[in-house]
């Protein structure tokens, strides 16, 4: 057998168009492109031959997949031996299929969409205290921006102290909301408040009705803080006096004959200023209580604001954050700094009636009730 020309005359020795002393190879698979089913020609090589070829060069090397071909191998030259024959000098030739399998793409790509939601839900989130794999809760103390090992409770006093909070993914830095002097003052009693510390409570029910309202009355000169100073302070500056003169300023009038008037007048003063009674023995209504209604829900507006910028700075990480650090351990930090915020506002002002009365005897509890 010779190289590409059988009739040439060439030196036995050379290699070129040389004759052929042994076989050329073991086995010889032969790949069928052109077949009826799965046609191998429509397709590029790249894609369709090549990747055949691959495939098979990869089962021939693969340690499992090698076994197999070996063992074919062995088995051949067996049976070539029981002929009479040797496959030394005799190559084999097999065929190499290519097949389709039919993949259902749906159901994986949706299992990888699930498995890729729920290991991002676990980097972000940071699940804990897992039964049957189901998380229970979410770790507190991995907000990498306050210091892993911090709890958001932890945060909660501080963040009453805050003098102002800015929207760290505002662009320009101008979306902000600065903080009253009620909720400084609230952190301060929060800390230092104790049944057991008459201190605190002696130092709150000796406070006067002034300066109580210099931590009500908001600071600021936009419209509605100004507004709503104005009508707290003209309710303040009224007194019975002024309402109800004795009868010495009423021109003529006896003391005797101004008792009825001056009744009237201070019944009418409470009635207006601080509300007429209800079946309870409240009373509801009144230009003053209104003017704290007012107050009280622009503190708890402005408290909402705040809470509202810190939890969108805490969620959404510090900007030019790594993705996953900006991300990860927030929404336990944050949940956990609600937490402490509720609790330190029951402790020192959410006792309800049954707690009174259980406590009654404690001097310095009853007084905070």
């Amino acid at each position: 057998m010779f190289y590409h020309n059988d009739e040439a005359h060439h030196d036995s020795k050379d290699i070129w168009q040389g004759r052929i002393q042994h076989k050329l190879f073991d086995y010889m698979y032969v790949i069928d492109g052109r077949r009826a089913r799965n046609n191998l020609s429509q397709y590029l090589p790249d894609i369709g031959i090549a990747p055949s070829i691959a495939d098979m060069i990869s089962a021939i090397l693969d340690v499992k997949g090698g076994q197999k071909f070996t063992e074919h191998e062995n088995n051949m030259n067996e049976v070539a031996q029981g002929q009479g024959g040797s496959l030394g000098k005799t190559a084999n030739y097999g065929a190499m299929g290519t097949y389709t399998i039919i993949l259902p793409i749906y159901h994986i790509v949706e299992e990888f969409s699930h498995r890729l939601g729920l290991e991002t839900l676990e980097a972000w989130l940071l699940p804990s205290n897992k039964v049957d794999g189901i998380p229970e809760s979410v770790v507190a103390d991995r907000n990498q921006d306050v210091g892993t090992g911090k709890s958001g409770r932890d945060d909660a006093l501080p963040f009453l102290r805050m003098t102002q909070v800015v929207d760290a993914h505002d662009p320009e830095g101008k979306r902000m909301v600065s903080n009253t002097r009620l909720m400084p003052e609230m952190a301060r009693i929060a800390q230092r408040y104790s049944p057991d510390n008459p201190g605190v409570v002696s130092e709150l029910v000796g406070r006067t009705l002034q300066g109580w309202l210099d931590l009500f009355i908001p600071p600021g000169d936009n419209p509605e803080v100004e507004e709503i100073r104005r009508q707290v302070n003209a309710i303040l500056s009224l007194s019975l006096e002024t309402v109800a003169p004795t009868s010495n300023k009423a021109s003529g009038e006896k003391p005797a004959d101004g008792l009825r008037r001056i009744e009237d007048a201070i019944r009418t003063f409470k009635a207006r200023h601080l509300g007429g009674e209800n079946f309870e023995g409240r009373r509801d209504g009144g230009d003053y209580r209104q003017a704290l209604e007012r107050l009280a829900a622009f503190h708890q507006l402005r408290f909402q604001q705040m809470l509202n910028y810190q939890a969108g700075n805490i969620l959404n990480g510090l900007p030019q954050t790594d993705p996953i650090r900006a991300k990860s351990g927030r929404l336990g930090y944050l949940r956990d700094l609600f937490a402490g915020l509720e609790k330190r506002n029951h402790d020192v002002f959410g006792r309800d009636d049954s707690e009174c009365a259980i406590n009654g005897n404690n001097e310095v509890f009853a007084a905070t009730c």
